[in-house]
């Protein structure tokens, strides 16, 4: 799964392309955090547009990646992030790891959408950091 990451001085963009596994999930969000302008108040937008989610659409699937984004918790800090998926069925697997991830007590401020503009407009948006 090749992926892009860019800093744009208002936010992260990680551009994801081709069949994703957990190992490249993981691997994004490690580069991602050891970025030399990362810190843990900025804002992310994930472009999945081009993503293959084969593999990961089921309930383990979606629970293998809360823990993934869990146990980088401490680096995500507050983060605020925007998914952008290619199709609306992705939508409600989002919505099952954003729950797994709250029962853990892991919550993020975070937007899923199929809309790339919609995504923009909402991180450029100010929002209350959850504390």
């Amino acid at each position: 799964m090749p992926y892009k990451i860019k800093f744009n001085k208002k936010y992260f963009e990680v551009i994801v392309s081709g069949k994703i596994t957990l190992n490249d999930y993981r691997s994004f969000f490690e580069d991602l955090t050891n970025h030399k302008d990362w810190n843990e108040n900025l804002k992310v937008l994930f472009d999945f547009r081009q993503a293959e989610w084969n593999d990961l659409l089921n309930y383990s699937g979606m629970e293998s990646i809360a823990g993934i984004i869990y146990k980088f918790k401490d680096r995500l800090g507050n983060a605020i992030m925007a998914a952008v998926f290619a199709d609306k069925k992705m939508l409600p697997y989002s919505n099952i790891e954003e729950s797994i991830r709250k029962y853990h007590n892991h919550h993020l401020i975070t937007l899923d959408t199929t809309n790339y503009e919609e995504a923009v407009i909402w991180l450029d948006a100010d929002k209350e950091v959850l504390s």
